[in-house]
């Protein structure tokens, strides 16, 4: 009845935590009637009626955060803040099972600050900082094959705490220096959303020479003027250039 009224959900419906086991405000999600949540053991808990009963998972992790996106695909993340480690567990069978995943930027040896799945699409956007929350370098990734691979998309925004209604609109709040500013940015469908629905380029590239040796040449024709974003990444997805492209036809 849309929050008016609560019932407590009895022991026998819900597993027994572990000595010492908790959640965490703010780590869950909710895709229909499924709710997800996890605890400071590495462990899942779902309900599919609305959180009338329970199952709980074991990530593999000893500790961590989830998300889950539309198509009930979930990551389950474990930061080392004290040695700026992150470990990334995939499940695609709605939390049941987990494993691990290799392919995170710098081989894992990064501080991952935020990570969530856009709505509408099956991309994954992360923020991540080889230091503290405060000293970067600030990077932002995106990944459209469940975490598999990821490619940089920016160097120099310190941006955490995300949150997507949609592929062109978001959130993203930022760490409050001590007696200073505090900043909450807005994302509203620039030129990313084709990145962040995965949507095929409807225009004609061309470069050249290939291989590469000093320099890169492009060519550019789309069918009406837009903006673009031109982003080229290495082999093992860092960004190399970022230009913004105004106008193109």
């Amino acid at each position: 009845n849309g929050g008016q009224f609560w019932s407590r959900v009895h022991g026998d419906k819900i597993p027994d935590p572990l000595p010492g086991e908790f959640g965490y405000n703010n780590d869950f999600d909710v895709l229909g009637n499924t709710i997800w949540f996890g605890t400071n053991k590495g462990r899942v808990f779902r309900s599919d009626n609305a959180g009338a009963s329970w199952q709980v998972y074991d990530t593999g992790l000893p500790d961590g955060s989830l998300e889950f996106g539309d198509n009930g695909h979930g990551i389950f993340s474990y930061v080392d803040f004290s040695n700026s480690k992150t470990e990334l567990r995939i499940s695609r069978d709605r939390g049941e099972t987990w494993t691990e995943l290799n392919g995170i930027p710098e081989g894992g040896n990064i501080r991952m600050n935020s990570l969530e799945f856009v709505p509408g699409s099956n991309v994954i956007v992360m923020t991540t900082t080889n230091a503290s929350l405060l000293h970067g370098l600030f990077r932002t990734w995106i990944s459209a094959d469940d975490g598999m691979t990821w490619k940089e998309i920016d160097h120099s925004t310190n941006i955490g705490w995300m949150e997507f209604s949609s592929p062109s609109v978001g959130w993203g709040g930022q760490p409050q220096v001590l007696n200073g500013p505090s900043y909450l940015f807005k994302y509203t469908g620039s030129v990313l959303t084709g990145l962040l629905t995965a949507k095929a380029l409807e225009m004609e590239v061309q470069a050249w020479p290939n291989p590469v040796h000093e320099q890169l040449h492009l060519s550019f024709r789309a069918p009406e003027a837009e903006d673009f974003i031109l982003l080229l990444n290495d082999a093992q997805g860092k960004l190399i250039e970022r230009r913004l492209l105004r106008g193109v036809s």
